[in-house]
């Protein structure tokens, strides 16, 4: 059954299942990510945390037009007084919700469309699977007000795109958009705007499809920095531990009789 929380005004929570969407919501503001909006997606994410192994797959989305222009600079312009303190509190609890994701051992699925800005591009672009919609155009903004990046595109970004590409885009604040995002590697899939949700969708049931144990062990293999030699003896302690579980059993014998 279908339940929604919601977690504040910025923030709420979709359970389906084992299917756990954590969705922006105040388009109103274009989903602008200030202090309680940080505070909100962290809560949101350690409440899914919390479900451990009830988790099988975790969407990020945002309602509305946009998926989010980043930090509320109206806000921060209000705490000039206390700008750093007011910052650092804003900015903590974005990146525990951003290393919380990357922590989870399902697939994380993020969702954007529209207007992808500031920290909005370490979180639209940290799933495993990334789906746009074609009208999606990222922007990194940091350097046009003064500041550096914050939630994780420093990292993010070199080690998807390279060195060279990651820090024009991170210098000169160019925006880029839906296409040349899958042509970089970012995206995974980019779809007609009207058709983002149903592709999320299917791309959410195609993994329930999947045992959880095989994508837990999937998405470690590949995210691991390993010598070859060394990726190997993990590529085999992982595939002979998984021969052994209920699920692929099933698999095997269903396949071994076609």
């Amino acid at each position: 059954m279908k339940q929604a929380k919601s977690i504040g005004s910025r923030v709420r929570l979709v359970q389906d299942g084992g299917r756990w969407d954590i969705v922006l919501s105040s388009p109103d503001r274009r989903n602008a990510l200030d202090l309680q909006a940080t505070g909100e997606l962290r809560d949101a994410v350690r409440e899914v945390a919390a479900h451990g192994d009830d988790v099988s797959v975790v969407v990020l989305r945002a309602e509305g037009t946009n998926f989010s222009v980043g930090g509320d600079l109206k806000e921060f312009a209000a705490h000039q007084r206390d700008a750093t303190e007011h910052l650092r509190a804003t900015v903590e609890p974005l990146h525990e919700a951003v290393m919380l994701l990357a922590s989870f051992p399902c697939p994380v699925v993020t969702v954007a469309q529209g207007a992808i800005a500031g920290a909005g591009i370490g979180l639209a672009y940290s799933g495993d699977v990334v789906v746009l919609a074609d009208d999606a155009v990222s922007r990194l903004a940091y350097t046009a007000v003064g500041l550096s990046p914050d939630g994780g595109a420093s990292y993010l970004l070199p080690r998807a795109l390279g060195e060279r590409l990651a820090i024009d885009l991170l210098l000169t604040n160019r925006s880029f958009t839906a296409s040349e995002a899958l042509a970089w590697g970012l995206a995974s899939r980019v779809v007609p705007a009207a058709e983002l949700r149903a592709e999320t969708d299917r791309v959410v049931a195609a993994l329930l499809e999947v045992s959880s144990e095989s994508l837990a062990a999937t998405k470690r293999l590949a995210k691991q920095s390993m010598p070859l030699a060394e990726q190997l003896n993990a590529e085999a302690e992982s595939i002979t531990n998984l021969i052994a579980t209920r699920a692929a059993q099933t698999l095997i014998q269903s396949f071994g009789q076609r």
